[in-house]
């Protein structure tokens, strides 16, 4: 979001290990991984939760 300031709370650099590994090799890893079948680091959520989250993450894609 270009109008937003976001900063951390927090004294550390990173405040998650795996989300610092959302990089290209890793996404491509990902992806190869899926188009030969197989799904890796797959996230599941409980049906309630799952409303939102699919709201925010098209939000998330229709900015791309």
């Amino acid at each position: 979001n270009p109008t937003k300031k976001v900063v951390s709370l927090s004294g550390m650099s990173c405040l998650c290990s795996m989300m610092y590994r959302i990089d290209p090799p890793h996404m491509l890893w990902a992806l190869e991984s899926f188009d030969r079948g197989t799904v890796v680091n797959q996230v599941t959520v409980p049906p309630e939760t799952s409303v939102d989250a699919r709201i925010a993450l098209n939000q998330m894609l229709a900015l791309t």
